[in-house]
């Protein structure tokens, strides 16, 4: 049984020993479910290029709610992010999975599959999140893959 895992071209990458497997992306559906190989679950398919968390926070005088400039800004930004051809080619967004605000915390998070976090600093900048936001760009995986990596650990 051949274990692999894609790059962001589809292409295959041949996992013959345990020490390549440290950060493989897999898709959400496995290709059967019983089909498993030291605790490995393979799948058919890379369901992303890697996951990104863009957690964001602002104070509360220039809060899109108190501020008539921010709140230009906010529907300016919703407009360019909604715009997928343009994120794809210009910032190598594959997918805006999510975007979740607090408006009385004055913080929020967007998930988005993305190529690079530098590529979204320079979104953040362009489509105005950076005029009245701090934010922080973070790697994610998602649960399954911590917990493969720590059932792995039980067993080495």
């Amino acid at each position: 049984m051949e274990l692999y895992t894609e790059d962001k071209t589809g292409y295959r990458h041949s996992l013959r020993s345990e020490s390549k497997m440290m950060n493989p992306t897999w898709t959400e559906e496995p290709r059967n479910s019983n089909e498993k190989h030291k605790g490995y679950i393979l799948f058919a398919k890379r369901s992303c290029v890697a996951l990104f968390g863009i957690f964001g926070t602002h104070t509360v005088d220039v809060c899109p709610l108190n501020s008539k400039t921010s709140a230009k800004t906010m529907v300016q930004m919703a407009e360019k992010s909604a715009d997928a051809t343009s994120n794809r080619s210009k910032y190598g967004i594959s997918k805006i999975i999510g975007r979740y605000h607090s408006a009385l915390e004055h913080t929020f998070i967007w998930i988005v599959d993305a190529e690079s976090a530098h590529q979204l600093e320079k979104f953040l900048i362009d489509i105005g999140s950076a005029k009245f936001n701090s934010s922080k760009i973070v790697p994610l995986i998602n649960f399954e893959e911590v917990v493969r990596k720590g059932t792995d650990e039980l067993h080495n």
